[in-house]
């Protein structure tokens, strides 16, 4: 017997038996793997208005169990349509949420599926309408747009003030103070310009303001860990937002003191004082929200990666 064939012969028992431990392996995943063409699938379509990185191939979560994936996004005018596979064993309400939510260290989208408690279920073909959940990072990018523009209007706000305290508008009523009792009338027309600009730069800023807290209150809503002084941030926006009010008040008190002929120069001074003031207090706590919500995006950052 030739040694090709006495090794042939004297191998052949372990060459069967990893044979039929790869023929089980293979039918093992055939017949129980989630990816096997074996088990029987529906797909279905949800309507997005956005989707962010969202790409064919991402998992497809129901009840936190991966169930499929991905097959077809597609682009319109109108919406954003995503087809959806999932096994047949899923059984998904048509009331449930289907959000886009951010995944894994590499911040890869997905779609979640939360079951709602309909006995009608989704099935193949079906359309409806999903969420899309922006995520920490989307909200953090969020709160650095926020951040710019409260930069912008506290320089605003800082060179207004100025304007009042030792600009051409506070020296306006400073020379009228010297002049006599009364002001002369172009000091109606000084306040009512401070009041005219004070209230654009505040309603600015309040503006800003509600966004960024809108966007802490949604994150604070969903239990997301990763932003852990949402709520101590709102409570300084709160804050924040009341001391605008305050001074929007005092100017329409100034303003209506002047309508009603109680232009005296004392109470005029006085008003600008007070404005002055309170300004100064916000330019403050303006500055100290703002490295708030840098720290907060900043360890929003941190958190992702």
């Amino acid at each position: 017997m030739s040694p090709f064939l006495r090794k042939v012969k004297s191998n052949i028992l372990p060459a069967m038996v990893g044979i039929l431990l790869l023929g089980g392996c293979c039918a093992a995943w055939y017949l129980f793997h989630p990816a096997s063409p074996y088990h029987e699938r529906y797909t279905f379509v949800v309507r997005y208005e956005a989707i962010g990185t969202l790409s064919p191939g991402n998992r497809v979560e129901v009840r936190g169990i991966s169930k499929g994936q991905i097959t077809k996004v597609e682009l319109t005018d109108d919406a954003v349509y995503v087809t959806a596979e999932v096994l047949a064993d899923a059984k998904i309400p048509r009331n449930s949420e289907f959000r886009l939510i951010t995944a894994g260290l590499m911040g890869e989208r997905e779609m979640c599926v939360l079951s709602g408690d309909s006995p009608d279920l989704i099935s193949d073909g079906d359309t409806v309408s999903g969420i899309y959940d922006k995520g920490t990072s989307g909200i953090s990018r969020d709160l650095f747009a926020a951040l710019d523009n409260l930069v912008e209007i506290k320089d605003s706000l800082v060179a207004f003030k100025d304007s009042i305290a030792e600009g051409s508008l506070g020296k306006r009523i400073d020379r009228v103070f010297k002049k006599g009792k009364k002001l002369v009338n172009t000091t109606e027309s000084t306040v009512d310009s401070w009041k005219q600009e004070a209230e654009g730069i505040i309603d600015r800023c309040d503006k800003t303001l509600q966004n960024a807290k809108g966007l802490l209150e949604d994150a604070n809503a969903k239990g997301d860990n990763a932003i852990q002084s949402a709520h101590t941030l709102v409570e300084h926006i709160d804050q924040l937002l009341a001391k605008l009010k305050d001074t929007k008040n005092e100017l329409s008190a100034l303003a209506s003191k002047l309508e009603q002929d109680d232009n005296t120069a004392g109470a005029i001074v006085s008003g600008k004082g007070r404005i002055i003031s309170e300004l100064d207090a916000i330019s403050a706590d303006m500055d100290a929200l703002i490295k708030d919500i840098k720290k907060g995006g900043l360890k929003l950052n941190v958190d992702i990666f």
